[in-house]
């Protein structure tokens, strides 16, 4: 289809870790003059094995779903055309496993380090990264790989 779009995202702005790092400096700030704590809510070592699990799920989706692309021979940059719909892998199982990783870590290191602004922030991160970045990945899939597309995305949930 010659108006069918070129990449997904046209912004340099539209990566997770843009989106991710203002959420984060939005922690930050809100840190300093409202401190809130974890402490007697969550014990501290349930809080470091349980971040710590969700590090490391996270790191192995976003190290698994780059395998899986390279693999591939397609991009995970994004503003790359993609050539392939890629539905092995990880991607089996999620439509978003690099975003699912990202957030899943985040999480972790929320609660790991005891910083509540963190995890309070995943809620927005979690709205604009579906509104900034899945939504327009959806509308390019679906326009680029019409009914294959169509039928990934009836069998793969979003998420996981």
């Amino acid at each position: 289809m010659s108006n069918d779009p070129q990449s997904a995202h046209t912004s340099p702005w539209a990566t997770s870790e843009a989106i991710w790092l203002v959420g984060v400096a939005a922690a930050v700030v809100l840190e300093y003059p409202w401190p809130i704590s974890l402490d007697g809510l969550v014990p501290v070592l349930y809080r470091y094995g349980i971040g710590a699990v969700l590090v490391i799920a996270g790191a192995t989706f976003i190290v698994l779903a780059q395998r899986t692309l390279k693999d591939a021979g397609q991009p995970s940059a994004p503003g790359i055309p993609t050539t392939a719909l890629i539905s092995q892998g990880v991607y089996a199982y999620s439509r978003n496993p690099v975003y699912l990783g990202g957030l899943l870590g985040l999480a972790g290191l929320g609660l790991a380090t005891n910083w509540p602004w963190l995890l309070i922030m995943l809620a927005p991160i979690v709205v604009a990264t579906d509104v900034i970045l899945i939504r327009p990945e959806e509308r390019y899939l679906a326009a680029t790989f019409g009914e294959e597309y169509a039928a990934y995305r009836a069998r793969v949930r979003r998420w996981f």
